[in-house]
């Protein structure tokens, strides 16, 4: 079984706008899209006959559009995304390192002021914070500091996918591009007042293999 994922590359982490983006380019309703929704997408009706959902992730529902990796682009595993290149990998390890330490540093200095100031809890549950539970957190965080920098390169999601049962005609994916390139400063003025500008840097189209598990059913 197979359907298609019409995908929209851009410069900005995706998963602020990806359901705004695709009711702007689509008319498809989404929770945080609503405000998007327009009489100006001429092919609607192609896409509420033809709009497909999908999620790869067990643990979340399957909609008709989702965050995608971008390619090219890597994310350091803190935040930080990157054109892979071999200059950026070194400065995506600084950066990472940097975050890092300053995230445990802040850990270890509330984890010291527990011990410091005997401010412990009781063995009463899971998590409580026991002085034994402070002492071995303590001595977990000093060795995550000491290892910070170990570099692992993430993908980035700064792409929006669009899911379809059908390959969409040129003139569909030509709108799509079209509003598209126009979204950002639609977004950027309407949502929460974020200054984020966004720039679509493509768009591509790909096919997804939907796997069909068959399960035999015993009848009495």
């Amino acid at each position: 079984m197979k359907i298609y994922a019409l995908i929209i590359d851009t410069d900005q982490y995706s998963g602020n706008f990806e359901r705004e983006m695709t009711s702007y380019c689509t008319n498809m309703a989404f929770p945080r899209g609503e405000e998007y929704i327009t009489d100006e997408v001429k092919h609607a009706a192609w896409w509420e006959a033809n709009a497909a959902e999908w999620t790869e992730e067990s643990d979340r529902d399957p909609e008709a559009c989702s965050i995608w990796p971008t390619p090219g682009i890597l994310n350091n595993g803190m935040g930080w995304h990157y054109e892979d290149t071999p200059e950026n990998r070194e400065l995506a390890v600084i950066k990472s390192r940097e975050s890092q330490i300053a995230y445990h540093a802040r850990q270890k200095a509330e984890v010291e002021e527990r011990i410091r100031t005997g401010n412990f809890e009781e063995e009463n549950g899971r998590g409580a914070w026991t002085r034994e539970a402070c002492e071995r957190t303590l001595k977990s965080i000093e060795t995550s500091i000491a290892n910070a920098g170990r570099f692992v390169a993430w993908p980035a999601y700064q792409s929006v996918a669009i899911y379809c049962s059908e390959i969409p005609p040129a003139e569909v994916i030509a709108e799509v591009r079209e509003r598209a390139e126009k979204f950002g400063p639609v977004f950027a003025l309407t949502y929460r007042g974020t200054k984020t500008k966004i720039t679509v840097k493509g768009i591509r189209l790909m096919a997804i293999e939907k796997t069909v598990v068959k399960t035999e059913i015993e009848m009495s």
